[in-house]
C-alpha cells in the first residue's frame, strides 16, 4: 500500500482514492465458506489436492511492482506488496467488537492527564528481523514523525511535545487535547519501524531495499511480477501452521484471478465481481470458495450538499428513499448486503444501533414522492424542478470499479422508474474521479464513505475542521460532500473525551450521530463495506465464517494479513 496522505488526513478518514477503489472490497454476507476443510475426490485436474509445500501464493496489485519497501516514504509509484507482513502496528482492530483492539506490538495502553497522554505498554522479547530487540525508542521514533511538529499551541500543533520512551518497554505520547479515539488510527495505518535503521536513512526517499521489521516475513527476492518472502523462525507470534514461503503475484482482472485460483496457480486473493458465485464457486465448489467479511462501514453515494438541488434535504431524502437496494444487491450478485440508513453495518454494530436503524434500509417510493412534493419540487422532462428552474443531475463513477459500474446503472434505472428522474451516467478515469470528489466538483459520486473500525473512524470526517467550500482541495479530509451538521460536528468532537471501548459514555453521542445521518441524508449507504475473499482449499484451509473472527481474513490490512496466515492450515 501507499501512504501519501498527511498525518491529519489519515487520522480523520481514509482517502477518497482508497475508498474509490472498492471493486475488490464490496459487500458483507454473501456465500459462506463452503467445505474449506474437505478433501477433493479424484477426477479432473482441477479437483485434485496439491501437495502442501509450505508455499502460499497471493494476488495483489500490479500489473508490475515497484522496488520500494518504504512504508512512510513519498510513494508516488506505490510500494511492493507484502509490507504488511514485515511491519506491525501496536494493536489490530477487533472487527467483532467496534472500539476494541487485539494486542500486537503493545500489550495494553492507558490514558493519563485527562486523556491528553497516551501510554503504550510494549510486548517484551520482540525482535526486529536483524536480531535487534524492539524497544520504546522505536515507538517514540515512529510516532514522533507521524504526530508531526510538537508545540504547546493546539491551534498550530497536534502534539504538545515529542513522544518519549520513559523506560525500555513504555512509551508516552503527549497531545494538546484529549485524544482517546486516536488509538484506532494508530492500529489501522501506522506500523512501527526500527529507529536504529531509519535514523541513518532519508525516510522520505529511501526505497528500503532490505526491509527490517517485527513481522513474520523477510524479503527473499524481488521481481517486478513476483515478490517472495520467507517466514521467520524467530517471529514472536510463532511459526503458525506451516506457511514457510509467501509469494505475491500481480492481481490483474478479477476473471483472470478466478481462473488462476481454479488452476491452482494462486491460493488467495481479495475481490468480488458480478456473478462470482456462478462464475467461480460453482465451477468447482469443492475447492473454489468466496466469502465476505464485514468491517462495519459502507460504500455510499455522496451528495454534494452545497449544490442545488442537493442543498435541499428533501431531495436527498427522496433519492435515498426511492431505491430498492436489496433488489440492486441481488442483481449485482457480488455477495454484498445492504447497510442501515446510518451507513453502519447492522451486524457489526448490532449492539449500538437504535431500533429504527437495526435493519437494512428499505424503499419507500410514496414517502419519497411526498417529500419532494411537500418541499415544492416537481419533475419536468425527467429533471427535478422548482421555481421554474430545472436541475439536471449526474452520477459520477470511477470507471475502473466493476461493481459500481454495474450497480450505478441499476440505481439510475430505479430512480427513473420510481420518481421519473433522469440521472446522467458519468464514468470517469480514476485520477479525474478522485480530483472531482476532493474538490466537490460533482452532483453525486459513488465510492466509499463510512469507514470501518469504530464510530469515530466512521464519522470523524464530519468534524467542523474538515468542512471546506467547493473547489478547495486541501484540508477536506473525507467530507467530500461538504455536509454541515452541528449535532454531528459537536458529537465527533465530544467522542475524543471517551475511550473507544467506553460503550456507556459514548452511547448518547453515537445515538445522536445515527439520527443526524438518518434525518439529514448526506449520502446513500448502498453496500456494506467488507472484505471479499476468494481462495482455493487445494493447499490451505482454515478460513473462518464471516462475523466469527476478530480479524479480517485476506491479503491486505495492517496486522490482519498476518493473523490470516497464522491461522491457515495445510489441506
Amino acid at each position: 500500500m501507499s501512504l501519501n496522505l498527511s498525518r491529519r488526513a489519515v487520522l480523520a478518514t481514509l482517502s477518497v482514492g482508497a475508498l474509490a477503489g472498492t471493486a475488490a472490497c464490496a459487500g458483507q454476507g454473501g456465500a459462506k465458506p463452503g467445505g474449506s476443510g474437505t478433501s477433493a475426490t479424484s477426477g479432473s485436474s482441477a479437483s485434485k489436492v496439491a501437495t502442501n509445500d509450505g508455499v502460499i501464493t497471493l494476488a495483489s496489485g500490479g500489473p508490475t511492482y515497484p522496488k520500494n519497501f518504504n512504508w512512510y516514504g513519498a510513494n508516488q509509484n506505490g510500494t511492493a506488496p507484502g509490507l504488511n507482513l514485515i511491519y506491525e502496528s501496536p494493536f489490530a482492530l477487533d472487527y467483532t467488537k467496534p472500539g476494541h483492539f487485539i494486542p500486537m506490538l503493545a500489550e495494553s495502553y492507558e490514558m493519563e492527564d485527562d486523556g491528553s497522554t497516551m501510554v503504550f505498554h510494549l510486548r517484551k522479547g520482540v525482535k526486529w528481523s536483524d536480531g535487534v530487540e524492539m524497544t520504546a525508542d522505536d515507538f517514540a521514533y515512529t510516532l514522533g514523525f507521524i504526530n508531526g511538529d510538537a508545540c504547546p499551541d493546539p491551534e498550530k500543533c497536534w502534539a504538545k511535545k515529542p513522544p518519549e520512551a520513559t523506560d525500555k518497554y513504555t512509551c508516552k505520547v503527549y497531545f494538546n487535547d484529549t485524544e482517546y479515539q486516536q488509538m484506532a488510527s494508530y492500529a489501522m495505518y501506522y506500523p512501527i519501524i526500527p529507529a536504529h535503521v531509519w535514523k541513518s536513512k532519508d525516510r522520505k526517499t529511501d526505497t528500503n531495499d532490505k526491509p527490517v521489521g517485527t513481522g513474520p516475513c523477510t524479503l527473499e527476492s524481488f521481481d517486478p511480477q513476483l515478490v517472495t518472502y520467507t517466514w521467520r523462525e524467530d517471529y514472536w507470534g510463532g511459526k503458525g501452521n506451516g506457511v514457510k514461503t509467501v509469494k505475491f503475484k500481480p492481481m490483474g482482472p478479477i476473471g483472470g484471478v478466478e481462473s488462476q485460483l481454479d488452476r491452482g496457480d494462486l491460493d488467495l486473493a481479495e475481490g468480488t465481481a458480478p456473478g462470482i458465485e456462478k462464475d467461480f464457486v460453482a465451477k468447482n465448489p469443492e475447492l473454489n470458495h468466496f466469502s465476505v467479511y464485514p468491517s462495519g462501514g459502507s460504500q455510499i453515494i455522496t451528495f454534494n450538499c452545497l449544490k442545488a438541488p442537493f442543498n435541499d434535504v428533501a431531495v436527498r431524502t427522496a433519492l435515498r428513499g426511492s431505491l430498492d437496494l436489496q433488489a440492486a444487491a441481488d442483481l449485482a450478485a457480488t455477495g454484498y448486503t445492504v447497510p442501515s440508513v446510518t451507513g453502519l453495518d447492522p451486524q457489526v454494530y448490532s449492539d449500538t444501533l437504535l431500533p429504527d436503524y437495526k435493519q437494512a434500509q428499505k424503499a419507500d417510493v410514496e414517502g419519497a414522492k411526498k417529500a419532494l412534493a411537500d418541499a415544492g419540487w416537481t419533475v419536468v422532462d425527467g429533471h427535478l424542478s422548482k421555481g421554474g428552474k430545472a436541475h439536471p443531475i449526474a452520477l459520477v463513477l470511477d470507471n475502473s470499479n466493476q461493481v459500481w459500474m454495474q450497480l450505478g446503472q441499476v440505481l439510475i434505472d430505479q430512480w427513473m422508474k420510481a420518481l421519473g428522474v433522469k440521472v446522467a451516467w458519468q464514468p470517469t478515469p480514476t485520477q479525474v474521479f478522485n480530483d472531482k470528489a476532493v474538490k466537490g466538483e460533482y452532483d453525486m459520486f459513488a465510492a466509499g464513505g463510512v469507514s470501518s473500525g469504530n464510530y469515530y473512524q466512521a464519522f470523524a470526517q464530519y468534524s467542523k475542521s474538515n468542512w471546506q467550500p467547493i473547489g478547495t482541495k486541501e484540508n477536506v479530509w473525507g467530507n467530500y460532500g461538504r455536509w454541515q451538521n452541528k449535532a454531528m460536528q459537536d458529537n465527533v468532537k465530544k467522542m475524543s473525551d471517551f475511550r473507544s471501548d467506553d460503550a456507556e459514555g459514548l452511547k448518547p453521542l453515537i445515538e445522536a450521530m445515527q439520527k443526524a445521518v438518518a434525518d439529514d441524508a448526506p449520502f446513500i449507504p448502498v453496500m456494506t463495506n467488507a472484505q471479499g475473499v476468494l481462495w482455493s482449499s487445494r493447499k490451505w484451509t482454515g478460513f473462518p465464517e464471516p462475523g466469527a473472527t476478530a480479524y479480517l481474513p485476506g491479503v491486505g490490512g495492517v496486522n490482519h494479513s498476518i493473523l490470516t496466515l497464522l491461522n491457515l492450515k495445510p489441506a
